[in-house]
């Protein structure tokens, strides 16, 4: 007789389902669907982003599973999975690495005057060991408003040195000036002592001929106008309505020195080109410093030489006379304007008491 026959059959306990089992579990069913459907067209689900759902499937993804959150979300599964596993959300590592990126990319841009480009600037942040890639670089200033001027910069500079005239011939009568402090010129002369060159920059108030300003040093640069500028401004100050004129030289046009006059609210005045009849003072200035200081003199050494153009200077506006001047000294010819300028505004106050 065969074994499994006389086999007894396994007991096949709780598989007798009741009627009124399978109704209530069919009510939970549609209240479930029910509530789903609510929520969906719900104001909370309508109104919220892509980005805020995900975040919160993200915060419920370890107590349902993700066709659940979909399905009640309302949003598809492959969205998700491409924003978790493609690392594609707002807390993936390059969009993290943008953001701590983005405000060392600005403050190099800054101190470069944004000059920089995305290169530049990569290799900047190389070099202070937090380097990247340089589309990652040209990405963040894409989105930051970032544009480098080095490709305009060059063009603007020309453009703005075109503008430039002649203003002494429009403002004033050619080589004067009503005020003092109203046109001052500006020039660099070579001293050379045997092999050694220094350089004379001096600035020179229109109106009696008088130096209001001069500084040597050992390059004709930028800084040697501007520390001349600066220590004439601090003797003088002078109103807002000065005229600074010199010749078209680097120095004068450079970018850094224009700058400069625009902050200090002084208007420029260059020489027309291949013109150099328009600085004129300062060249027969320069004239006369070399015929009278350094040609007749024979100096020891070359401080020797920089104290004796500096007593001459000195000479030069206290009792050196000049024709200009009607044979007054530039200092003399200054304190009788504002004697002059003193006097007639005390008649003027006299006048407006008595009446």
């Amino acid at each position: 007789m065969n074994s499994k026959m006389n086999t007894p059959s396994p007991r096949r306990d709780n598989l007798a389902v009741k009627a009124a089992s399978i109704r209530k579990l069919e009510t939970q069913r549609d209240k479930a669907l029910s509530l789903v459907k609510i929520l969906q067209k719900s104001a909370f689900i309508t109104s919220a982003t892509r980005r805020e759902k995900l975040n919160e499937m993200k915060r419920l993804a370890s107590e349902y599973s993700v066709r659940s959150l979909a399905a009640a979300f309302n949003m598809a599964r492959g969205t998700y999975y491409n924003d978790i596993l493609r690392a594609k959300g707002e807390d993936a590592w390059y969009k993290v690495r943008v953001r701590e990126l983005t405000p060392e990319v600005i403050r190099i841009f800054t101190e470069s005057h944004g000059a920089w480009g995305s290169e530049m600037i990569a290799n900047k942040l190389k070099i202070e060991g937090n380097g990247d890639d340089p589309a990652t670089v040209a990405r963040i200033m894409n989105d930051n408003g970032l544009v480098s001027s080095r490709n305009t910069a060059g063009r603007r500079y020309a453009n703005e040195r075109r503008k430039l005239r002649n203003l002494i011939r429009k403002t004033e009568s050619l080589f004067t000036a009503s005020d003092p402090n109203k046109l001052w010129v500006c020039d660099v002369c070579e001293l050379v002592f045997h092999w050694t060159k220094l350089y004379l920059c001096v600035i020179i108030d229109i109106f009696a001929r008088k130096v209001v300003g001069y500084e040597i040093g050992k390059r004709n640069c930028t800084r040697l106008i501007i520390r001349t500028l600066d220590k004439a401004i601090k003797i003088r100050n002078p109103a807002n309505d000065l005229i600074f004129h010199s010749d078209r030289g680097s120095t004068n046009l450079s970018r850094r020195f224009l700058d400069h006059l625009r902050s200090l609210g002084i208007t420029q005045s260059a020489s027309r080109p291949h013109i150099p009849q328009d600085n004129a003072v300062v060249e027969s200035f320069f004239r006369s410093l070399k015929a009278e200081c350094i040609f007749p003199c024979r100096y020891t050494s070359i401080t020797n030489m920089i104290k004796g153009v500096k007593n001459w200077l000195e000479r030069y506006n206290s009792s050196r006379p000049h024709s200009f001047n009607r044979n007054k000294t530039p200092n003399q010819t200054e304190a009788k304007f504002y004697a002059k300028t003193s006097a007639i505004n005390g008649y003027s106050e006299n006048l407006a008491g008595s009446n």
